[in-house]
């Protein structure tokens, strides 16, 4: 019984500094720890999602909330919440990529964040962005204006491109 409580203190130590990991964009070191969590047998449903996530975001390079690069092959990706922006170049030419969710912590998508990623054909997003990069998704089949959704609110959009809901043109 004493060594099942220490085992669940450990975990509960360890959850936190997972969390302080991921807020940071160490997402390396938050993966060892949430496999040891999982390995010493004391993880939940939640944990071993986060494991699977964290399969993903590893290859995130995240620096003081800017998403800088991806280098990893998935094919469909949910970012995490401590991304803000996403910059110009972070997912270019990725072959993979064909659907992204991006928080609605992520507030700017640069120029070129998505360009050339040629099979990039659904990008849900959770609200929050407020401006993106007229060159942001050149190349892919994912237009956000044919795409009739505010980035930032989910409304629908006019013909011009003004959010119907938010009022907000989406292109800058």
């Amino acid at each position: 019984m004493a060594a099942e409580q220490e085992r669940s203190s450990q975990a509960a130590r360890w959850a936190r500094l997972v969390d302080q990991y991921i807020k940071e964009g160490s997402f390396a070191d938050a993966e060892r720890l949430v496999r040891r969590t999982l390995e010493l047998g004391v993880g939940d449903e939640r944990t071993e999602r986060l494991y699977r996530s964290l399969q993903n975001w590893k290859y995130l390079d995240v620096r003081n909330g800017v998403l800088v690069a991806y280098t990893g092959r998935a094919a469909s990706l949910t970012l995490p919440d401590c991304i803000r922006v996403i910059e110009e170049g972070a997912f270019q030419d990725n072959r993979r990529l064909a659907a992204i969710t991006i928080p609605a912590s992520v507030r700017l998508i640069e120029d070129g964040a998505f360009s050339g990623c040629i099979n990039l054909k659904m990008v849900n997003t959770q609200g929050g962005v407020e401006e993106v990069g007229q060159t942001a998704f050149e190349n892919t089949p994912y237009n956000p204006m044919r795409s009739g959704r505010c980035l930032h609110c989910g409304g629908e959009l006019s013909v011009f491109g003004k959010c119907k809901n938010c009022g907000r043109l989406r292109v800058k």
